[in-house]
């Protein structure tokens, strides 16, 4: 006789009930009407629906928060995360007490606590953003690889949109933790990736410095003339030609006039076009044309 194993039947998903809204207090305090926000949502504590009492007791949390009580919004936070752990409000509750923990430098480290408790109960939601967060507290506790790993966490889960501004915080953190060959390289292939001039001339300035740090003057003074040359309208672009006039390296005076003229020194500008004019053999005209707008 031939066994057939017995089907086991899966359980029934429960799906959850739909998001609880007060539309009247959401709208209130969309207007920035806090007082009356926090009146409303605290007529929602009569019911005796946890997902409703929860999305009240958030909704005065965040009214508390605007109004600028942070304490009070803290033990609404609390509450609602301790009664209503489940609740989407309740999981939420986590990144505010990490926001009001972050008005106070000494209780950046309950922040942080506060943040990677949120990635735990809401993974996939705003992980780059958090984590992003959790790598600036880092920061400021001067805790360069916990800051590291936090970026890049942040950088891993991020949209194409944050991807560029997340991979020079990953980068500056690499530098940061003295790895200089992986900063170069992530910020190399930003710079490949990028179409925007003011962030490549902020990624020339950094490789420039971080090479400079490290010793590699020729290296470092090569990324400061591609930004003077190729960005000029760019502050940046003046920071290098700064740098560059002061170690006393030659610079382009054409470029070293449209740098001037960008940043507002129009009289350092005419002297740099009149230099370049004297021996110019070609661009004449654009020198001529920027020292007249000079």
């Amino acid at each position: 006789m031939t066994l057939v194993p017995t089907a086991t039947l899966s359980p029934a998903e429960i799906t959850p009930p739909e998001e609880v809204r007060f539309a009247e207090a959401d709208l209130a305090l969309s207007f920035g009407d806090y007082d009356q926000a926090l009146s409303l949502y605290g007529a929602g504590r009569i019911f005796s629906d946890s997902y409703r009492a929860a999305a009240a007791i958030y909704g005065e949390a965040l009214s508390l928060y605007y109004k600028g009580q942070f304490s009070d919004a803290k033990t609404r936070w609390e509450e609602v995360r301790q009664f209503f752990p489940d609740t989407p409000p309740g999981k939420r509750a986590s990144f505010w007490l990490g926001e009001v923990a972050s008005q106070d430098i000494s209780q950046f480290a309950q922040a942080i606590a506060y943040y990677q408790d949120y990635i735990n109960d809401l993974p996939g939601v705003l992980d780059s953003f958090v984590y992003e967060r959790i790598g600036e507290r880092y920061t400021s506790l001067d805790q360069p690889e916990n800051a590291l790993e936090a970026f890049r966490n942040a950088f891993l889960n991020a949209t194409n949109v944050d991807q560029t501004r997340l991979a020079i915080k990953l980068a500056n953190a690499y530098a940061t933790t003295d790895q200089p060959d992986k900063a170069i390289e992530i910020y190399k292939e930003t710079l490949a990736k990028s179409t925007d001039d003011y962030t490549k001339a902020n990624l020339d300035l950094a490789m420039g410095n971080l090479e400079l740090d490290r010793g590699n003057r020729e290296a470092g003074f090569e990324y400061f003339q591609h930004t003077v040359n190729n960005f000029p309208k760019t502050y940046d672009a003046f920071s290098a030609l700064l740098a560059l006039l002061d170690a006393e390296v030659p610079v382009n005076e054409l470029q070293r006039g449209l740098v001037n003229y960008y940043v507002g020194q129009p009289d350092l500008a005419i002297e740099a076009f009149d230099r370049f004019l004297e021996t110019a053999t070609e661009k004449q005209d654009q020198a001529l044309y920027f020292k007249a707008l000079a």
